[in-house]
């Protein structure tokens, strides 16, 4: 009688198919947030809801920051984005539930009003 040889786990065979895991860009929320003047998100029809979206942050610079809905950062980013005076929570329910490509802004700075001459 002949003993078959012991399969390869699925979970084994699955670990040497598919690419390792990136390691997520390290990002500084602190610093994302300085001078932000606009938050907008854009959203793709592929993926999961933490998948096909990211914020956009816009700094006074000029400069913008991407942070994607699956990186860590975004526990930390959420409630400060909610502190902003004006940030609308039903905005961004609604665009975590889209599945259309498109940029939305959520929030954007107050622009400075000129009093007298």
């Amino acid at each position: 009688m002949r003993i078959p040889r012991p399969r390869t786990p699925l979970a084994d065979s699955l670990r040497r198919l598919l690419p390792k895991p990136e390691t997520p860009e390290v990002i500084d929320v602190t610093t994302a947030c300085a001078g932000l003047v606009e938050v907008a998100v854009r959203t793709s029809a592929h993926g999961s809801w933490q998948e096909h979206a990211c914020f956009l942050l816009g700094s006074a610079g000029g400069t913008w920051q991407m942070v994607p809905f699956s990186h860590p950062a975004v526990a930390e980013l959420v409630p400060r984005l909610r502190a902003l005076p004006g940030f609308d929570d039903n905005d961004l329910l609604d665009v975590i539930g889209s599945r259309a490509e498109r940029v939305v802004v959520l929030w954007h700075a107050p622009i400075p009003r000129h009093v007298g001459p």
